[in-house]
Formats: structure tokens, sequence, C-alpha cells
């Protein structure tokens, strides 16, 4: 009787904590809580159920569905619709999440995620007679291989910390050598600023703005960082980290400055900064050329004037002397 009893207590104890390991702190969760599908062919389908467990069913929940997965987003469908109401009276509810492929698919690995948010379907009121809503959530991360032989290696070749201008935002560039047959993009990136002597932590910023790098290729990308933190002329330090699947791959710790607006010949909008600058400046150099040009063409046509004016007056003397001489010859030669 009594091995009974304690078979009893250990069955509940072990009951509670499998159900703890689908279930939320809020008493909500999803099993299992990922998609994993390798090897999809393009113009395939594959369905997985998801079932969405309450640890007290005692009302009835409003589920929504949110989706963030930006490359497959329009390949997902779930049988319930992306709003349903989920019964009281059950601790699990299975749907069923149906993955499309298109035909014209690339090749290559895609990630993201489902939420399921739920709350009461009927708000409780309390005695101070407000509404509270009580929301619960579960989310499904979706890792898809499409395509067979898929190859996802790549190498970070490096991380550059670029000094900015005051005003900018934190500014880095990393490249990455993709040795694999797919596309390759970096999951995030974050920049932990401190003071020049890399002893006072003073802002914190990451990023998930990357574009894909092409197989076999290698592709240097500008990674902007924005803050919310006006920095003063001068030196600090700065770690900058990049992450593929949720690990860092690579990292770099390096002092920089920040100078002064006009200064550098970069910006964030792109490599190189102030075309339209460099453009006008371009247009000054021609004007002032042209300018110099002329002032020397006219400088010379004034020297070829005096010379001329010089030659002139040269020749009307010599012919004026040359008159006085005829006329003196004339003369002597009529007294003889």
């Amino acid at each position: 009787m009594e091995f009974k009893k304690n078979f009893q207590i250990l069955s509940i104890i072990v009951a509670t904590l499998v159900f703890s390991g689908n279930a939320n702190a809020g008493g909500f969760g999803v099993s299992p809580p990922q998609i994993i599908a390798d090897n999809l062919l393009k113009g395939s389908v594959y369905e997985q159920i998801i079932t969405l467990v309450q640890s007290e069913p005692d009302e009835d929940l409003q589920a929504e569905v949110v989706f963030d997965a930006p490359e497959i987003e329009s390949w997902i469908s779930i049988d319930q619709g992306m709003s349903f109401i989920i019964p009281k009276g059950g601790q699990q509810f299975p749907i069923k999440i149906k993955i499309s492929v298109p035909e014209d698919a690339l090749m290559g690995k895609y990630k993201g995620f489902i939420r399921v948010n739920t709350s009461p379907a009927k708000i409780k009121e309390v005695k101070e007679g407000s509404n509270v809503s009580i929301n619960y959530g579960g989310r499904i991360d979706l890792d898809l291989t499409v395509g067979n032989n898929v190859i996802e290696e790549f190498e970070v070749l490096a991380i550059t910390m670029k000094n900015i201008e005051t005003g900018w935002s934190l500014l880095a560039f990393v490249k990455i050598q993709n040795t694999g047959n797919v596309p390759v993009k970096l999951d995030r990136a974050t920049f932990d600023l401190f003071d020049k002597y890399n002893a006072v932590r003073l802002g914190y910023a990451q990023t998930e703005e990357f574009e894909s790098v092409s197989p076999y290729s290698a592709k240097e990308t500008m990674m902007q960082f924005p803050i919310d933190l006006r920095l003063g002329l001068g030196e600090y330090s700065g770690t900058v980290k990049v992450y593929k699947d949720g690990k860092v791959v690579k990292e770099l710790q390096t002092p920089f400055r920040v100078v002064e607006a006009g200064t550098l010949d970069y910006s964030p909008e792109g490599i190189i900064k102030d075309d339209n600058k460099k453009i006008d400046f371009d247009k000054n150099l021609l004007i002032a050329l042209l300018a110099l040009i002329l002032v020397m063409v006219v400088a010379v046509v004034i020297i070829i004037k005096k010379k001329n004016k010089k030659r002139s007056a040269k020749n009307e003397k010599e012919e004026e002397e040359v008159k006085e001489n005829n006329a003196k010859d004339k003369e002597e030669k009529g007294g003889e």
C-alpha cells in the first residue's frame, strides 16, 4: 500500500515536470517548439502538427498567429487560420502547419519563427472595474533547407572599425568569404562602446541589416549601429561582434575617433562621401583653369599689342628719319 502511494506521488511529480517543459511560466506553450525540415524539394509540401498546451484550460482563449519569416512567409499556412479560439476544457489543442515550397525557390537554408499569442476570449473584470487582459504566447522556430547537398559554409575574413564624424551612427565593415553553394547572411551584429581606455561602457547598439553573400564569392558590407548618444570629438574604443545562428563568429576590439563634420572621405550612405562636392570641386577647378587660360590669353594679347605698338612707333620714326634725310639730300643737291 505504501509503495502504491509513493508510486502515485512520483507519477504526479514526473507528469508535472514533463508538462512544465512544454508550457511557459504563464501556463501556455507549444510542442514541439520548432519545425526542422531538411532536403525540401521545389514544389513540395511539408506538414507538421504543433500542439498548443495550456496548464489551466478553464476559459476560452483567443489565439492570434504572427509570422516573422520574411523570406518564407508566403509559403506558410495554418489549418485554423491566423485567428482562432482555443476552447476551454482541454489542455492540448493541435494545429497543422503547412509549408508549400514554390517551384522557383532558391536552394538554401531559410529561418524564421511563428508566434502564437493568446488572451482570454472574455476579458476578466477586476473589482476596481478596470479591464485586464492576461496575454500568453508560444514561439515555433523554423529551420528549413531547400535542395539536396546544401553546403552552408563561410568565413568572416575581417571586421574593420571606422572613424566617424559628429552626428553619425557607429560604423564598421565586415568582409565575408562564402565557400558554400548557397547564399549566406549574418544574423546580427552588436557594438559595445567604451571610453578610450576601454574602462567605462558608454553604450550599446546592434543591427540586423545585412546583405546576402553569393556562393563562392567574397563581399564587404558596411554596418551602421544607431545609438541614442551624441559623441563629442575625441578617441573611443569599441567591440564589434557578428553572429550566425545565435553564435559569435568573429569579434574585434579597437580604438576609433570622432572627428569634425566634413573631414572624412566616406559616409554612412556610401563608401565614398560627397560625390556632389567632388563634382563641384571639379567644376570649380575647371572654371579656375579656364579663367587662368583667359588671363594668359589676355596678357599675351596685351604684350603683342604693346610690341606691335612699339614696332609701329619705331617704324614711323624710321620713316620720318628717312624722309628728313631725303629732304636734306634734295636741298644739298639743289644748292650745288
